[in-house]
């Protein structure tokens, strides 16, 4: 802005798009416990988790494994959505636990398809996007249209939720003293 690299309009639409984001954060949260709730004996029953996500996404998924794994103390893997497909799905089998997190881009599609697979094999396979509700209780769909480099603004705290109640649910936060 200073060194004349960005207009001043631009500067202000990507201010206004972080603000709008940060003020959502309410709703998001209000739907993320709402969805834990529906879903409760799902994520308090796993056993190790995929998380899966493509672009910006894929940042998400492995900062949403790093904080399963650490807090609700099971194995939790991130992978490329595409690279899932080549061999971590092979080892599926339906005690495990899997999140989809669509990038909100033209990989939207494939994270629905991949989606709909996994749940065939899965119980316990989630669905995280933007949206309409469309009745799918496995789904998280948060309404709104953000460009898809804000979304960890809009995801990471559904992540941090499930991890914290999960834990919580389960009184896993003492951890082993060695």
């Amino acid at each position: 802005l200073g060194q004349g690299k960005i207009k001043e309009e631009i500067y202000q639409e990507e201010i206004r798009k972080l603000k709008e984001a940060v003020e959502r954060y309410g709703q998001v949260y209000d739907q993320s416990r709402d969805f834990i709730t529906r879903n409760f004996s799902l994520p308090t029953s796993m056993h190790q988790a995929y998380v899966l996500g493509s672009h910006t996404a894929y940042g998400i998924a492995a900062e949403a494994a790093l904080k399963i794994g650490e807090t609700v103390c099971i194995p939790a893997s991130s992978f490329e959505s595409e690279e899932f497909l080549h061999g971590p799905n092979l080892q599926l089998t339906p005690t495990y636990s899997v999140f989809i997190i669509d990038a909100h881009d033209e990989t939207s599609q494939r994270s629905l398809q991949i989606y709909q697979a996994v749940s065939a094999v899965c119980e316990r396979c989630f669905y995280i996007g933007l949206g309409k509700e469309d009745g799918d209780t496995k789904k998280l769909m948060i309404p709104m249209n953000t460009e898809h480099n804000l979304l960890p603004f809009v995801y990471l705290q559904f992540f941090q939720l499930v991890a914290y109640q999960v834990t919580e649910s389960l009184h896993r936060w003492e951890k082993h003293p060695m």
